[in-house]
């Protein structure tokens, strides 16, 4: 996997990337959900990530906004993957957080998935 620095520099979102500049609502688990699904589902080989803490702008200027409240359950984001997602994911998600900023990677998914 290329840097994550480099990542956030340098590409653009596509069908492996998804950068939010806030990160999920504890009551709001079904964005996250919609959005590894569309990621697991696209035909792409690659690996998947969503950046958190970024506002990737229309003109391709990123503002690193970091996150500036309490993270939010990892174990919950992990839960509700694991319950709401069929068939199960072949990867298991990691999180990391760095300078505030968080990222969901998901390793090589390239499964047909539901909600």
């Amino acid at each position: 996997m290329k840097e994550l620095d480099d990542i956030i520099q340098f590409e653009n979102e596509n069908t492996t990337l998804d950068f939010k500049a806030i990160q999920y609502k504890k009551n709001k688990f079904e964005n996250f959900l919609k959005d590894v699904i569309s990621m697991a589902n696209s035909k792409s080989s690659d690996d998947k990530l969503i950046i958190i803490g970024v506002n990737h702008k229309a003109n391709g200027k990123r503002d690193i906004i970091g996150i500036n409240e309490d993270f939010v359950d990892e174990a919950g984001l992990r839960s509700s993957i694991f319950k709401h997602i069929h068939p199960p994911l072949s990867t298991k998600p990691i999180f990391l957080i760095k300078s505030k900023t968080i990222f969901y990677f998901y390793g090589n998914i390239n499964q047909m998935l539901i909600f």
